[in-house]
């Protein structure tokens, strides 16, 4: 169950997006909206990429960086857009590249923190192994001191006949009739 990151960056090469950076500078509303529509048709693409079944496992997300900061200024321009509702449906999100090492660092810390999760769940379930394992063995040990106790009393019990006051001795010692 690790999850499966896609980080998408086609668009670094699109030579169409050079003009992003100048109608986001000039707030051309009509350039915004052409350059928003290229970015959420492409966005939609990833979302519905048949690459994806050829991986074991399809992404739970796409990153998809554009490398102009301010893109999300175009897809804000297009009126029926709505970022969260896109992620939530396509699972897609649109990133820069001051938003792309935050994003890297935040799936890191997520995968991270899954991992130190499952270590814990291996740890306590080890641990009630152990527990188990080891009331087993005090068990059998209290056990088997209950039978050197017994041992030991009956060893003492045999011994303290042969002393000078135990009955074997005074048998031995008295005088015949």
């Amino acid at each position: 169950g690790d999850p499966v990151v896609a980080i998408d960056s086609k668009l670094a090469n699109d030579p169409g997006l050079a003009g992003l950076s100048e109608a986001l500078s000039q707030g051309d509303p009509d350039r915004l909206k052409e350059f928003g529509r290229k970015l959420r048709d492409h966005a939609k693409v990833l979302a519905g990429r048949d690459y994806w079944r050829g991986l074991e496992k399809s992404p739970s997300l796409t990153l998809m960086y554009v490398p102009i900061e301010g893109a999300s200024h175009a897809l804000a321009a297009l009126e029926d857009f709505d970022g969260t509702k896109f992620f939530n449906t396509h699972r897609v999100c649109v990133i820069t590249p001051s938003q792309l090492p935050l994003a890297l660092i935040l799936i890191a810390e997520v995968c991270h923190a899954e991992r130190k999760e499952e270590h814990i769940e291996e740890l306590l379930s080890r641990g009630h192994t152990m527990a188990e394992a080891m009331a087993k063995f005090l068990d059998n040990y209290a056990k088997l001191g209950k039978k050197l106790g017994e041992s030991v009393a009956a060893f003492n019990g045999g011994a303290a006949m042969t002393t000078s006051h135990g009955q074997v001795w005074q048998q031995v010692m008295k005088p015949l009739s």
